[in-house]
């Protein structure tokens, strides 16, 4: 009988070992989990700013196309402030293109994507067109 006594406790001690490992693998597979989950995260907000930047490039080129087309058609054109509608280029988006002509012909293009976010994306371009 003496051993069926001393059986009972060894068999709670390795039942509270194993919870205790058990308990341990959980915490170090959520810490893995936690991490992949942060990458995934930034890797796709640097993809959406990727995109929002060539998004913008192509605004500020398609304003300097713009501008030429406009300064061939008339010499007096000064520029204009292009609202790009939400549903244009994205469903949820809007932009914004800004062209203004100084005294001396020199183009200047600001586009803005999205024009309606906290934090939008901003390329300035000048150019000057042969007259």
């Amino acid at each position: 009988m003496k051993s069926h006594y001393r059986s009972v406790p060894d068999a709670s001690l390795r039942r509270g070992a194993v919870s205790a490992m058990v308990i341990v693998v959980m915490v170090v597979l959520s810490l893995v989990v936690l991490s992949q989950v942060r990458r995934v995260l930034a890797e796709r907000r640097h993809t959406r700013d990727e995109l929002q930047h060539l998004q913008t490039m192509r605004l500020c080129d398609a304003g300097l196309l713009l501008a030429e087309r406009s300064l061939r058609t008339d010499q007096a054109w000064t520029g204009t402030d292009w609202q790009v509608p939400v549903g244009a280029i994205d469903e949820t988006n809007s932009g914004r293109v800004i062209i203004s002509v100084d005294s001396n012909g020199l183009v200047t293009v600001i586009a803005s994507y999205p024009s309606n976010s906290n934090r939008p994306c901003q390329v300035t371009r000048t150019k000057r067109f042969p007259q």
